[in-house]
């Protein structure tokens, strides 16, 4: 917030300064001037003669960089937003305060560990492909990073819906490891896999049914549905590859196997980005739908690998 104060600051000083009535020195340096802005700010008598008004202590002052967030037409769009945001600021706030409890004690290491930088590499892998694909779609023209943003936001937003089940799958599998209950966590590996497939083919056949006519509840104009009607095929192909990703990822973090997931992604986001710049510029708009299609498949088959193999936390499967 101090940035935007020391902003504010320095534009309404320089709408004040330039705002105020010229001294007698500058009106003699600069009669046109003088004449310009008498005409401006002084109102006609009843006779049409110029009736020169004198200054008022209780006139009001019209300062844009005061005002114009106050009447700006986006508003209402930024209260709705940050009422939104606010739903998060006691875990927020409280996750700061935690912080500084233990850097208070001396123990940095706590609050290091429970950030996970391991987790911190796979989230910068995995956004750095979704900014990459953006940075593309936006080259191609604004219709194409129209239709990109929002049929993303499809894709991103059906395919999370695997997150609460990877979620629940984690915390069995935690507790299990934990008690090396084996049978327990490949029972539960197994079914949260099994469950993950189907909700993917119901969210495939789902969006399927729907792309005739969803292009229409965003958008009028007829190029951005063009693109976003190449986009739907893949949107609606890719959800179970997409929900088993997730679901890997769930298995993963409840075997405790961060470090892999983290360097694994690595890779798969170099190859993913190379994939990203090769096909967008032989396939343009739809090259980059085909590299996250393989980007989403790499995903999969790095969970997979993991756990076929019976490697790391897994290896008791080769037993």
């Amino acid at each position: 917030m101090f940035p935007l104060v020391s902003i504010t600051t320095s534009f309404v000083a320089e709408e004040e300064a330039t705002s105020k009535p010229t001294t007698e020195a500058e009106q003699d340096a600069n009669p046109e001037r003088e004449s310009d802005v008498n005409q401006e700010l002084v109102p006609l008598t009843g006779n049409g003669n110029v009736k020169k008004s004198q200054p008022d202590g209780n006139s009001k002052k019209h300062v844009p960089s005061a005002s114009s967030a106050l009447e700006s037409p986006m508003l209402n769009i930024a209260q709705q937003y940050l009422t939104l945001r606010s739903l998060g600021a006691p875990a927020i706030l409280l996750s700061l305060a935690a912080q500084g409890v233990f850097r208070g004690l001396k123990d940095t290491k706590t609050p290091l560990y429970a950030i996970r930088f391991q987790l911190l590499i796979k989230v910068i892998s995995t956004t750095s492909c979704v900014t990459v694909a953006a940075s593309l779609a936006a080259r191609q023209g604004s219709n194409s990073m129209a239709a990109f943003q929002v049929c993303l936001q499809i894709w991103l937003a059906t395919s999370l819906l695997a997150d609460g089940l990877a979620v629940a799958g984690q915390a069995i599998l935690a507790s299990s490891f934990a008690k090396k209950d084996y049978e327990k966590i490949v029972a539960t590996a197994s079914r949260v896999l099994q469950i993950g497939v189907l909700l993917g083919f119901l969210l495939s056949c789902t969006l399927a049914a729907l792309s005739q006519f969803a292009a229409q509840l965003f958008t009028n104009d007829r190029d951005v549905m063009q693109l976003m009607n190449l986009s739907f095929p893949f949107i609606a192909v890719t959800q179970p590859i997409n929900t088993l990703a997730f679901v890997f990822d769930g298995v993963n973090y409840g075997a405790s196997d961060f470090a892999y997931s983290a360097y694994s992604m690595v890779l798969v986001a170099v190859v993913s980005i190379f994939c990203l710049f090769i096909l967008s510029s032989s396939s343009g708009y739809i090259g980059i739908w085909i590299a996250l299609t393989i980007f989403m498949n790499l995903r999969v088959f790095a969970g997979l690998l993991r756990v076929g193999t019976g490697t790391g936390p897994w290896s008791f499967l080769r037993n």
